[in-house]
C-alpha cells in the first residue's frame, strides 16, 4: 500500500494511506481543507492503465500551486499592460508566495509573505492604445473604424495580488481557470496561515 507524505501550508507534516488519495480532509493544526494527492507510484499506474493523456485527466482545483504568464508593466496614466518580452512565475511555497519575473535584460526574485497578502482578484480590461489609435485614425478616410472594435475585443487579463502598498501581477492568456484556482489557492492559504498565527 502506498504512503503519501504530504505539508500543510502551516508546516504541518501529515502522512497518509494511498487509499484516501482524491479525499477531502482539514489540517489538524490550522484547518485548511486539503486534498489529499495521489502517491507518484498510483499516478504513474493510473496513467499507464488508462492509456490517458494527461491533459484529459480530471483535474484538481487545488493543486494549482503555480501559474506563469507575461510580465506585466505599468505603463502611462498607471495603467498595467503585458510587457513585449519575457514572464512572470508565481508558485505558492508553503506560507510564501515567490515571484521569479524574466525579461530580457533583467530577472527579478521576489518573496512574500502570505500573512501580507490582503486581496486578489482578476482584472479584464480593454487595451487602452487601441482606443487612442483607433480615435487618432478616425480623420484618415476612417481608417480608425476598423481599429475601434479591437477595443472592445481584445482584452487584457491579469492576475493581481494585492499586499500594502505592493502589488504583484501577471498577465496572461488561454486558461483562465487556472488562475482563478491559484488565486483561490493563495486566498485560502493566506486566511489559514493567519489564523494559524493567531
Amino acid at each position: 500500500m502506498a504512503i503519501v507524505d504530504y505539508t500543510c501550508v502551516c508546516g504541518k507534516q501529515m502522512r497518509f494511506k494511498g487509499e484516501h488519495a482524491g479525499k477531502r480532509t482539514k489540517c489538524p493544526e490550522c484547518e485548511a481543507t486539503i486534498v489529499v494527492p495521489l502517491s507518484e507510484a498510483d499516478d504513474a499506474e493510473d496513467y499507464d492503465a488508462d492509456n490517458r493523456d494527461a491533459t484529459t485527466m480530471s483535474r484538481d482545483p487545488s493543486s494549482i500551486l503555480r501559474v506563469t504568464g507575461r510580465r506585466a508593466v505599468a505603463s502611462f496614466g498607471g495603467q498595467i499592460v503585458p510587457s513585449m518580452f519575457g514572464t512572470t512565475t508565481l508558485e505558492l511555497e508553503g506560507t510564501r508566495l515567490i515571484e521569479t519575473t524574466r525579461g530580457i535584460l533583467s530577472q527579478r526574485h521576489a518573496e512574500l509573505l502570505l500573512t501580507e497578502v490582503d486581496s486578489a482578484e482578476v482584472r479584464i480590461q480593454p487595451n487602452p492604445a487601441l482606443l487612442g489609435a483607433g480615435l487618432a485614425l478616425l480623420p484618415f478616410y476612417g481608417l480608425g473604424l476598423l481599429v475601434l472594435p479591437f477595443y472592445f475585443f481584445v482584452k487584457y487579463r491579469f492576475l493581481i495580488i494585492h499586499s500594502g502598498n505592493n502589488t504583484t501581477v501577471v498577465a496572461f492568456s488561454g486558461d483562465e481557470e487556472s488562475f482563478r484556482d491559484f488565486m483561490h489557492n493563495v486566498l485560502t492559504a493566506a486566511e489559514a496561515t493567519k489564523h494559524f498565527r493567531h
